[in-house]
């Protein structure tokens, strides 16, 4: 638009070039300076790790999506009543952490690790926890997972009790002295599962729901 008038103002007189030219040059810094400034923006955002994040905003009642995060150690932390929508965590740790009632959809966990982690009433659908690693962490209660992912990931004193799996898949875990108490566990798929020992090797996908006590041995 901006260039048809200036053309238009050159067929009439040539004064009106000049002035056509101010228009048209002034147009163009403006639109280099929302450029630089949406840069500038994005280049921060991009920037940002989860840490500065909680520095800066608290880490509560937070709405992330579309975000990746790597090398993180969250040591401590305390997320609660959070949102987390397509966000890949890759070699993050999340030691001593507590989470209470955060939800994560479409995220990926790689190479993290989650000791002594404390996760309650919180949800996690479509996810993938792929090379993860659980030690004498707590999920639960009300802890839900849909159709979420668990590959060649280790799980060793970790306590699901009323923790709700729907769905999930489970390939090349290692349930270690784990204990499953009130655990609903509903359309698994599973394949080389080594439990306490005990190694099943492509089951086929069936429907479990365990309503009563399940413990697992404390000896391997």
């Amino acid at each position: 638009m901006i260039i048809t008038g200036y053309i238009l103002i050159c067929k009439n007189d040539y004064k009106g070039i000049n002035f056509g030219l101010i228009i048209l040059v002034s147009y163009l810094i403006k639109i280099q300076h929302k450029s630089q400034f949406y840069y500038k923006n994005n280049k921060n955002k991009m920037n940002k790790t989860l840490t500065s994040i909680f520095e800066t905003q608290g880490s509560q009642s937070l709405n992330i999506s579309n975000q990746s995060f790597s090398e993180e150690n969250l040591f401590e932390d305390f997320i609660d009543s959070s949102f987390f929508h397509q966000v890949n965590f890759i070699n993050c740790s999340f030691e001593e952490c507590e989470l209470l009632g955060v939800n994560f959809n479409f995220c990926v966990f790689e190479g993290c690790t989650f000791n002594h982690t404390i996760i309650r009433k919180s949800e996690f659908t479509d996810c993938v926890f792929k090379n993860c690693q659980f030690i004498e962490s707590q999920l639960t209660p009300k802890t839900n997972f849909f159709r979420t992912l668990f590959i060649n990931s280790q799980f060793s004193s970790v306590d699901f009790s009323f923790t709700f799996f729907c769905e999930c898949e489970f390939i090349e875990i290692n349930l270690i002295k784990t204990k499953f108490k009130g655990t609903s566990v509903v359309d698994p798929k599973t394949e080389k599962i080594t439990f306490n020992g005990l190694e099943f090797d492509k089951t086929k996908p069936m429907r479990i729901q365990i309503t009563d006590s399940l413990f697992f041995p404390k000896e391997i």
